[in-house]
């Protein structure tokens, strides 16, 4: 389901962000795919276990491809093996995704918006009535809410996470999230981000 997701041709946020800056960084973006770092594989990996937790199974590195240190082996049997499980995980990050996850699930206010919002990362498809693009977004958590989680090392105040919202173009997401709800069908009584520290004390 995920890899058709991203095969599917249709435009999504992460590439339309980049329209706000020019037309050539919108083509180059297309043009150069992300590729996963350690960062963003945290991420995927948090949303499954703060989403879907009955269902959230890491895949973990054999010790024998890790170093002494626990840094990740280049020998080429451990390096056909991590091209083979490219999002697997130490068990150090698994721990650190538990801890990460169990913090967002143990606030009180996050469950209740959580158990309001059934379903998650479902994938929504439709055509922008402006340009007559095809688009696509697949929300964290939606129902009578809108929701989407983010990890975050900002400064922990309000200014600090206004930043880490105009500069990351938060707002944009939601509201492009939010229209793709509306045009099938799906209207929420408010959008709202999750935010949770990415290290410890995983303060959220």
């Amino acid at each position: 389901m995920a890899d058709a997701y991203r095969a599917h041709p249709a435009h999504n946020w992460s590439n339309i962000k980049h329209a706000l800056v020019s037309g050539m960084a919108y083509q180059h973006a297309v043009a150069n795919p992300v590729k996963p770092t350690p960062a963003m594989r945290f991420g995927t990996e948090l949303h499954a276990a703060v989403l879907e937790p009955a269902t959230w199974q890491p895949v973990t590195v054999p010790g024998e491809f890790l170093t002494a240190s626990g840094a990740r082996s280049t020998k080429k049997e451990a390096a056909d093996w991590f091209a083979a499980n490219p999002d697997a995980l130490t068990e150090a990050e698994a721990q650190a995704v538990r801890d990460c996850a169990a913090s967002v699930r143990a606030h009180h206010e996050v469950d209740r918006v959580l158990a309001a919002c059934p379903n998650r990362e479902q994938p929504i498809f439709w055509t922008d009535q402006q340009t007559g693009l095809e688009c696509k977004a697949k929300p964290d958590a939606f129902g009578r809410y809108l929701l989407d989680v983010k990890t975050t090392s900002c400064d922990w105040t309000q200014r600090g996470f206004a930043n880490e919202i105009l500069n990351r173009r938060y707002h944009g997401q939601l509201a492009f999230y939010a229209e793709g709800l509306a045009a099938n069908g799906v209207h929420v009584d408010r959008c709202g981000l999750i935010f949770v520290q990415n290290s410890a004390p995983w303060d959220v």
